[in-house]
């Protein structure tokens, strides 16, 4: 009986909570979606990937023909979106927006990946058949955004983004495979 006396009180302020919530709920509305600005930021996006992605597949390794495609695409997609905000339909200037915001990491991969050099060489060794790897220590500093060591907490400001070949070449010669390029992004790293 003791703790049932205990809850009383919480289920009160459960209770008025409940019923404020639910008085308000009547006064809650839906105001009418403006496109002001939503159709100039999605058009500016668009415009902006579509340079960099038509880019990229045409092969460009300047930097300075990446930030003039993009200027001129992006200052043309965001003319264009002004125009479509002033045609009053919202749904059209949220759906540039929208599209904008979601090609945007798919773009950037786009673009890291043609600019990438393929002539590095790659930072893990090939050790051939029948040889024990060597001994020597592997430098992962900067390896994750977050590294944890058992005597260190390191946040890096600049998270590390890798683009590499995703197969050795032992195991292309092994399983026959086509190289291919992966993209690695590490969040949280470290050794205990």
């Amino acid at each position: 009986m003791a703790s049932s006396s205990k809850s009383a009180p919480k289920t009160f302020v459960g209770a008025i909570t409940l019923c404020g919530l639910l008085l308000n709920a009547a006064s809650a509305r839906a105001d009418k979606v403006e496109p002001k600005g939503k159709g100039l930021a999605g058009g500016a996006l668009l415009g902006t990937e579509i340079a960099v992605v038509s880019e990229a597949v045409a092969g460009v390794q300047s930097p300075w023909l990446y930030a003039s495609g993009i200027a001129l695409a992006g200052g043309g997609g965001a003319v264009g979106g002004y125009y479509i905000d002033k045609t009053n339909q919202p749904g059209l200037s949220m759906t540039m927006l929208f599209a904008g915001m979601a090609l945007l990491i798919p773009a950037s991969i786009v673009y890291l990946d043609a600019t990438s050099d393929d002539d590095e060489p790659m930072t893990t060794s090939e050790t051939p058949p029948g040889q024990a790897p060597s001994e020597t220590p592997v430098d992962d500093a900067g390896a994750a955004l977050i590294e944890l060591k058992p005597d260190t907490l390191r946040v890096s400001w600049v998270p590390p983004v890798q683009v590499r070949q995703a197969y050795s070449l032992a195991e292309i010669q092994s399983y026959g495979v086509q190289q291919r390029s992966e993209f690695l992004f590490g969040l949280l790293g470290g050794s205990f």
